[in-house]
């Protein structure tokens, strides 16, 4: 309704039987919808703080398209932690990462821990359509999801773990290329007296966990494998070839994608990847320089066993 006089006109709301206006009555159905969803998000994370039932294990897309932990193998599984700063680059995307200088640099397994946060977060997600900020989780329960015995000693692993994982610093278009994201990917903490550990989320990571494609189901097996190289290779390899029978990658190339030591000759890269356990057959085009061969991937129905042609 507009009242208009001599000098200037103005608009007079109309008002409902409880003496509201319309702008009124926007405000409180939009604080209604806030107010529901803090409440949302309260069951949530009420829920992540319980133990539930894990249908599938996932990963970000991002951290199984790039190198986000290091591949770096030691012989016999153990040897110097790297605490240099890896920075990884392929035109598109670009990030650093400076690693916690105590604990060194998170690597692949280290990441575990990680997948098994987001899946327990994506799972609350499936039920309640919510994205809880944290999850919580018994060290016996981790320890059983990991593989490892319960202990102890790998209570502190556990404790190192999340140190490393919590303590990197991470600059660069991690999870966009036209987004810089800073900081680290995660935090955590133990609530007193209950024997848990709370997975705190960034809230970046959190934002990007919420878009539905995000997270990618990975083979189970993967938490409880103990050799970084074979769980990026397992977790990169599921990502590019999909549905996909067979899948072809430059050997230099597939090497910058492994987040292994700069300083690694292909041909011990090559070395190594032919010993890798992961269910795919590997054929080498022939060329009289490495720099220049294609690796050729085909999937077995075994799980775990590599083949050379």
């Amino acid at each position: 309704i507009v009242i208009s006089s001599a000098n200037d006109s103005f608009p007079i709301e109309r008002l409902n039987s409880e003496g509201f206006s319309m702008t009124d009555n926007i405000a409180r159905a939009l604080q209604k919808i806030e107010a529901q969803k803090q409440a949302d998000i309260k069951r949530a994370n009420k829920i992540a703080q319980t133990s539930i039932d894990i249908t599938r294990y996932r990963n970000e897309r991002n951290f199984m398209s790039y190198p986000v932990f290091s591949s770096i193998y030691p012989k016999g599984g153990k040897g110097r932690r790297i605490h240099d700063v890896y920075e990884y680059n392929d035109g598109e995307r670009q990030f650093v990462v400076t690693p916690n200088r105590s604990f060194g640099m998170p690597d692949q397994v280290d990441g575990n821990i990680l997948r098994y946060a987001l899946s327990k977060a994506i799972e609350v997600k499936r039920k309640y359509s919510i994205v809880p900020s944290c999850v919580e989780v018994s060290r016996y329960e981790l320890c059983k999801a990991l593989g490892l015995a319960v202990g102890g000693t790998q209570y502190t692993e556990i404790n190192n773990r999340l140190n490393r994982l919590a303590g990197a610093q991470f600059v660069g278009n991690v999870f966009k290329k036209d987004e810089i994201f800073t900081g680290t990917l995660v935090s955590f903490s133990y609530p007193e007296n209950k024997g848990h550990i709370q997975i705190s989320f960034n809230p970046k990571l959190l934002t990007v966990v919420e878009e539905d494609s995000s997270c990618l189901a990975i083979p189970d097996e993967i938490l409880q494998l103990k050799n970084p190289f074979q769980i990026r290779l397992i977790e990169f390899l599921r990502l590019r070839m999909g549905d996909k029978n067979e899948w072809i990658i430059g050997l230099n190339k597939l090497k910058d994608y492994c987040g292994v030591q700069k300083d690694m000759t292909l041909r011990l890269f090559k070395r190594n990847l032919v010993r890798q356990k992961i269910p795919y057959t590997l054929t080498f085009s022939k060329s009289a320089k490495l720099i220049n061969q294609k690796v050729l991937f085909k999937k077995t129905p075994d799980p775990l066993r590599t083949t050379i042609e």
